[in-house]
C-alpha cells in the first residue's frame, strides 16, 4: 500500500479513536476547567464537523453543479447537466485514484487540479448567474429594494462572492502557479 494511502486511513482512524476516547482522556488530563470543559469540547466538535464535511462536500458540489445547469432552462439542459456532471465525476475519481497510486501520479496532478479549478469557476459563475438573473427575476418580477428577501439574497451573494475573491487574491499573491 502506498504511503499516502496509509496516511489517509491512519488519519481517519486516529481521529475516530480520539473521538471515542476523548472524554476519558480529557477528564484524566491536567487541563484547567476552561480548557477541559469548554475549549477542548468546541475543538472536538469542530473537528467532527470538518471530518463529516470532507466526505459530503463532493456530493454537495456534484448536486449544485447539476441543479445549476439544469435551472438555466435552455433546451436539452438536463442532458448538458448530466454530461458536465459525468465529466466532473470522471475527473474527480481519477484525481482520487491517482492520488492513491503515488509517485507516477504527481506528473499529472497539476493538470487535474487545473481542470477541477475550471469546474469551480464554472460553478461559481453559474450560481451567481442563477441567483442574480433567474431567481431574483422570477421571484420578484422587478428589482424592488423594499423586498427584504430579495435584498438579503443579494447581500449574502455579494458577501459570498466577495469573500471568495478575497481568499483567491490572497492565495494568488503567495502561490501564483
Amino acid at each position: 500500500m502506498n504511503q499516502r494511502r496509509r496516511w489517509i486511513n491512519s488519519s481517519l482512524f486516529a481521529f475516530m479513536y480520539v473521538w471515542r476516547n476523548y472524554s476519558f482522556n480529557v477528564m484524566d488530563s491536567k487541563h484547567n476547567f476552561l480548557r477541559r470543559y469548554i475549549t477542548l469540547n468546541i475543538s472536538m466538535l469542530i473537528a467532527m464537523i470538518s471530518t463529516i464535511n470532507s466526505y459530503i462536500t463532493p456530493s454537495i458540489y456534484f448536486f449544485v453543479l447539476y441543479a445549476t445547469i439544469y435551472q438555466l432552462g435552455f433546451s436539452k439542459s438536463e442532458i448538458v447537466a448530466a454530461v458536465v456532471c459525468l465529466i466532473y465525476l470522471i475527473v474527480f475519481l481519477s484525481a482520487v485514484a491517482g492520488a492513491l497510486t503515488g509517485r507516477q501520479w504527481s506528473k499529472h496532478a497539476q493538470n487535474v487540479s487545473a481542470i477541477l479549478s475550471i469546474f469551480t469557476f464554472l460553478l461559481l459563475g453559474l450560481v451567481a448567474f442563477n441567483i442574480v438573473y433567474i431567481y431574483l427575476r422570477v421571484s420578484s418580477g422587478s428589482f424592488d429594494t423594499s423586498n427584504i428577501t430579495l435584498m438579503i439574497i443579494l447581500v449574502l451573494t455579494g458577501l459570498n462572492l466577495g469573500c471568495y475573491f478575497i481568499i483567491m487574491i490572497v492565495h494568488v499573491c503567495s502561490h501564483p502557479k
